[in-house]
């Protein structure tokens, strides 16, 4: 094998197996990428099964709370249960498009601190005991008119 052989690069790969990504509807933005994503799970060393960057049910009209971030642990659990029995992944990560006009202020909470927050759940549920991986868990990163809120379940 020649030397230049060795030196090539093997394609990069992201930290997540599956990705999806809804078309926008008029009005709406994703806040973010799959590069920001992707850049800080690398930095957190965590990895997704999968990752979609979706449209919020609705007519996306910011009445209320919108979710900008929602991390879903299903339950690290042997073939059973209803993740399992429905293939669902078991580390999701949703990014939630937003109406245009709220583009900045969800760009900025996610890119200051959700994503940061979110990869680290991710990685920290992978280390966690049998008990808490066992089951489900979810992280969301809520926007509402008074201003941000984290949930967690």
């Amino acid at each position: 094998m020649s030397q230049q052989a060795n030196n090539e690069a093997e394609p990069q790969t992201h930290p997540w197996k599956h990705y999806d990504r809804n078309r926008l509807r008029p009005g709406m933005s994703y806040p973010v990428g799959a590069t920001e994503i992707e850049q800080a799970f690398r930095d957190a060393d965590a990895t997704l099964d999968h990752m979609r960057m979706l449209l919020p049910q609705g007519d996306g009209v910011f009445r209320g709370g919108l979710i900008l971030l929602w991390a879903d642990w299903s339950g690290d659990y042997p073939g059973s249960g209803p993740a399992r029995a429905a293939n669902l992944p078991r580390a999701s990560l949703d990014v939630r498009a937003v109406p245009s006009e709220l583009r900045q202020t969800a760009r900025h909470l996610i890119v200051d601190s959700g994503l940061e927050r979110a990869a680290k759940w991710f990685r920290s549920a992978a280390d966690s005991g049998n008990s808490w991986r066992a089951s489900r868990h979810t992280l969301t990163l809520w926007l509402y008119p008074d201003g941000p809120r984290w949930q967690e379940d």
